[in-house]
């Protein structure tokens, strides 16, 4: 999730949560076996939600936000 992230943050062309919620289920490693577990699944809005939160983390390292501040960009969310 956070390699989504960052390579969003990078390219500038941002991840779309519903392309990644779908990802994490068809996604498999090298020997054929999924890469997640089905509890282990997000959902689009899980996704969305992880998105903003890693967000305003970036915003407060940069602009120091305060934890209130934060708390209100996600529930702006």
């Amino acid at each position: 999730m956070e390699e989504k992230f960052n390579l969003g943050q990078a390219t500038g062309q941002k991840q779309d949560p519903i392309d990644v919620a779908r990802d994490m289920r068809l996604t498999k490693k090298m020997d054929g076996s999924k890469l997640f577990k089905i509890d282990e699944y997000l959902t689009t809005q899980q996704v969305q939600s992880y998105f903003s939160r890693m967000m305003a983390k970036c915003r407060y390292d940069q602009d120091d936000l305060s934890v209130p501040d934060i708390t209100a960009v996600e529930e702006q969310q």
